[in-house]
């Protein structure tokens, strides 16, 4: 079947420039977080390709038309993924906020930040959430939800309803944006003089600088650094903007405080290390792409992906070796039973179904976030001569240099 795909091409929200440059194209691709009921079941697709602002080295999902994810029936809790620096976060807002101070989380999921919160003294809180399942148990905790994608009509409800706010907190929102801008304003007019946004999302020099590519998600919109976070921050009107890097688990999260009421007088970072890294990413993708599968034609056993969420199925289609996968391996009791398309439907199994496997098997050690997890199952099958494949080049995890603008190459 041929697909006739439309592109638009907005202009840059950092710096406004309009001229791309292409950085990959995955293709069509199944998409993700969706676990099939049986084999046979029907699949949803997608054209997945990122591009890069030639001005700025901005990166984004390439527009197309009607391609947006929607977040209604997205029943995906949220409430095993706070950082370890949660406390941070709070003692940071406790320093520009009082106890009755009104304080709104955008993209609430099941309230799981709200109840910290709570726990922090901060009792005059709302959250707004798109998806209604998530909704509806987030109000069945007794949390004050608004149900809907946050715009400026809702901005403007939530003013009518509750006065403006004092702070708002967008956590792994913002890159689900398709266009930030709009929205940036829509919580720029919801914030009371003096009033604070906290800002958190994925780090893009993780994918740039150590090609982690299993990083790349459909659902994200654009992709920050954090020197292009600062661009549209600015550039929507904010200012005092303090952008931080954070690690969190086996990644790097961007955190980002922003003020309604100073101009941002942050140094003005030069794009260079970003626009190398951006030029030289095509090439390195494809020899990761190329490493990979000239390794899976090489298995002669049963191969099996540690871990069975998106990114593991995102790192399995994005190499192309789907047909020498088995399974992939989870614990979670929902994926239990059910199959992930990488392209062709794979079942997710248990460690406990991975540990009676007999004879020696191939493990691919893509569980990012849980090295010890892995640990564990090496030591489980010690003597059972399994084959461990390790999914990115060594190389690839030393940090760039940048000489003159141009990446020099060991």
């Amino acid at each position: 079947m041929t697909h006739t795909i439309h592109k638009e091409s907005p202009p840059c929200p950092c710096c406004n420039g309009e001229s791309f440059s292409s950085l990959c194209d995955l293709g069509q691709l199944p998409l993700s977080g969706h676990y099939l009921d049986t084999k046979d079941a029907s699949v949803e697709t997608a054209a997945l390709a990122l591009e890069f602002c030639d001005s700025c080295a901005f990166v984004r999902k390439v527009k197309f038309l009607r391609s947006a994810r929607r977040y209604d029936a997205i029943d995906r809790s949220t409430s095993g993924q706070l950082p370890f620096y949660t406390p941070k976060i709070t003692n940071e807002i406790s320093q520009g906020q009082n106890p009755d101070d009104f304080l709104l989380e955008i993209g609430s999921n099941d309230g799981t930040f709200i109840e910290v919160l709570h726990r922090g003294g901060f009792s005059n809180t709302a959250g707004v959430e798109p998806s209604l399942s998530l909704a509806n148990l987030s109000k069945g905790r007794g949390h004050r939800i608004f149900h809907g994608y946050f715009d400026s009509d809702m901005a403007a409800a939530i003013v009518a309803e509750t006065g403006k706010a004092r702070t708002v907190i967008c956590r792994h929102t913002l890159e689900h944006i398709p266009d930030p801008h709009p929205f940036l304003r829509a919580v720029h007019s919801i914030l009371a003089p003096g009033g604070r946004v906290y800002i958190e999302l994925p780090n893009t020099l993780w994918i740039l600088e150590k090609l982690q590519i299993h990083e790349i998600w459909d659902e994200h919109e654009n992709y920050y650094t954090p020197r292009t976070l600062r661009l549209c921050m600015r550039s929507a009107g904010f200012g005092n903007i303090v952008v931080r890097e954070q690690r969190h688990r086996d990644a790097s999260n961007i955190t980002c405080w922003a003020s309604v009421a100073e101009e941002d007088s942050g140094e003005s970072l030069s794009p260079d290390l970003e626009m190398a890294l951006c030029r030289s990413f095509p090439q390195k993708l494809a020899t990761i792409q190329m490493r990979m599968r000239l390794l899976s034609e090489q298995w002669t056993h049963p191969a099996y992906v540690i871990g069975g969420a998106h990114n593991q199925a995102n790192f399995v289609l994005y190499n192309g070796i789907g047909d020498a996968v088995e399974a992939f391996v989870d614990d979670s009791e929902f994926k239990q039973g059910h199959f992930l398309s990488a392209p062709r439907p794979l079942p997710v199994i248990t460690t406990e179904n991975l540990l009676a496997k007999a004879g020696p098997v191939t493990l691919l050690a893509t569980a990012f976030p849980f090295p010890d997890w892995m640990d564990r199952i090496r030591k489980a099958r010690e003597g059972c001569g399994d084959n461990w494949v390790e999914p990115y080049p060594e190389e690839f995890s030393r940090p760039p240099v940048v000489s003159g603008g141009v990446l020099q190459q060991e």
